[in-house]
């Protein structure tokens, strides 16, 4: 059974007996109650005046499960993109040209089109990357 931040009325503070499981009026005040699911795994009992901040924690932590995402996406694509240059280098290639998409932040359009050194190719998400998912890319020079 799911923990109940309360087991009381949040009006009068009467105990419930059974627990709510759903909306519902208190038997003691009459007040309607909300039960609702928490992202910390918990039911909380709410007076209707508590539901928009109980949704803002709702969409506070999916935003930060969404950075938490973004964060891991990047972070494998710089590892590829390591691999990516690597299998270039074994190939004999000397030279690649970063390429972006055309929504890339202004840090990547700084350096999209421009060629690089294997060795001083820029890492990618490019430092200080304001895109939450960084899409730039290394294409090889043929010469």
């Amino acid at each position: 059974m799911d923990e109940y931040n309360r087991t009381d009325c949040p009006y009068c503070r009467a105990p419930f007996d059974p627990l709510p499981r759903a909306k519902k009026r208190c038997p003691a005040c009459g007040q309607t109650v909300w039960v609702r699911s928490g992202p910390d795994g918990r039911r909380y009992i709410l007076r209707e005046a508590d539901l928009a901040a109980h949704e803002a924690r709702w969409e506070a932590h999916f935003e930060r499960e969404a950075k938490a995402e973004a964060a891991r996406l990047n972070r494998e694509a710089a590892r590829r993109t390591r691999e990516a240059l690597q299998s270039y280098a074994e190939v004999g290639t000397r030279m690649v040209e970063v390429c972006g998409a055309d929504d890339a932040c202004p840090m990547c359009i700084a350096v999209v089109g421009r060629a690089f050194a294997l060795s001083a190719a820029p890492p990618i998400p490019i430092p200080g990357c304001s895109s939450e998912i960084c899409r730039c890319d290394y294409l090889p020079v043929i010469e």
